[in-house]
């Protein structure tokens, strides 16, 4: 697998947003012009984005993998979102009780409680999926070959083959790839 650069990792961007917004919060308190309230409005909507999808993920993944498996990904990217989210409710909270002026409070108190609730929410959905699997008749073999093997088993009926050669063994002798995946 390829070492993919830190830069250009979506981790990097939503970073990269959050300074943009911190010093944009620093600018407000020297009255120069910045459009803190956009870039405020974009930043529940990207963490909830960001953690939405990552959750996700590993919802499908532990969907595919054997019952009581699950596929919590990298949490400690998570954290360190939610801890950035932290940090801006908190600049945005200590400059609006010094300074007169909008910091746009209300949106990164949004993104925090957001990146919180996605975080929570779908560790429990990735928990719950844990007592799912591919194999939903329970006899070790994942419904999708499964299947497969049904469809190979009609054909060589019609092939007029013997019952003795139409059976998951030969099957998955002529399935290679299907093999791996028991």
């Amino acid at each position: 697998m390829v070492k993919q650069a830190f830069w250009r990792k979506s981790r990097f961007f939503v970073i990269f947003y959050a300074l943009i917004a911190a010093c944009g919060m620093i600018f407000i308190t020297f009255d120069w012009e910045f459009p803190l309230s956009v870039i405020s409005t974009v930043w529940p909507v990207l963490i909830s984005a960001y953690t939405v999808l990552d959750r996700f993920v590993d919802i499908r993944t532990t969907q595919n993998l054997p019952k009581g498996v699950m596929s919590m990904g990298e949490l400690n990217k998570l954290i360190f979102i939610i801890f950035l989210c932290f940090f801006l409710f908190v600049e945005s909270f200590v400059l609006t009780r010094f300074f007169d002026k909008n910091f746009c409070m209300g949106e990164f108190a949004t993104a925090f409680g957001a990146s919180i609730v996605t975080y929570v929410g779908g560790n429990k959905a990735i928990k719950g999926f844990k007592f799912s699997s591919p194999d939903s008749d329970k006899d070790g073999i994942p419904d999708s070959i499964q299947e497969e093997y049904y469809k190979w088993e009609r054909q060589k009926r019609k092939e007029r083959v013997s019952d003795e050669f139409i059976n998951l063994g030969y099957f998955l002798d002529e399935n290679e790839d299907l093999k791996k995946k028991i």
